[in-house]
C-alpha cells in the first residue's frame, strides 16, 4: 500500500486538484485496502485448505492415526471481516500520509 501511494502521489493530487476533499481520498485508500484484503483472501483461503489438509493426512499418516482433516468454519467467519477491516484500515495510513502534501507541493516537486 505504501508503495502504491507513492506511486501514485500525483494521481492523488490531481484528484484533489479537481476538487476531491481529504475525505474522499482518504476512501480511495479504504477501497484500495478491500480490493488488496479481497484478492489475499480469495487466494489465501482456498491455498491455506489445500495444503493444509494435504500436510495433515501427511503427518497423520507418518504417526498413525486417522487422517480426518476438519475445516474450523467458525474460525473463517472470523477471519474474513477480520482481515478487511485491518486491510481497509492499513489502506488509510499511507493516503493520510500522502495527503501532508498540498497538490502544489507534490507538483513541483518538493
Amino acid at each position: 500500500m505504501v508503495v502504491a501511494v507513492r506511486t501514485r502521489r500525483r494521481d492523488l493530487a490531481v484528484i484533489q486538484g479537481l476538487g476531491a476533499t481529504a475525505g474522499q481520498v482518504r476512501w480511495i485508500g479504504v477501497w484500495q485496502g478491500i480490493t488488496v484484503g479481497s484478492a489475499a483472501l480469495a487466494l489465501g483461503i482456498p491455498m491455506g485448505l489445500i495444503a493444509g489438509r494435504w500436510f495433515w493426512v501427511i503427518l497423520a499418516e507418518a504417526f498413525g492415526t486417522i487422517a480426518e482433516p476438519v475445516v474450523p468454519l467458525p474460525a473463517l467467519l472470523v477471519l474474513v471481516p477480520s482481515v478487511l477491516v485491518l486491510a481497509a484500515a492499513l489502506g488509510v495510513l499511507p493516503v493520510q500520509r500522502g495527503l501532508r502534501k498540498t497538490p502544489a507541493e507534490v507538483f513541483s516537486g518538493e
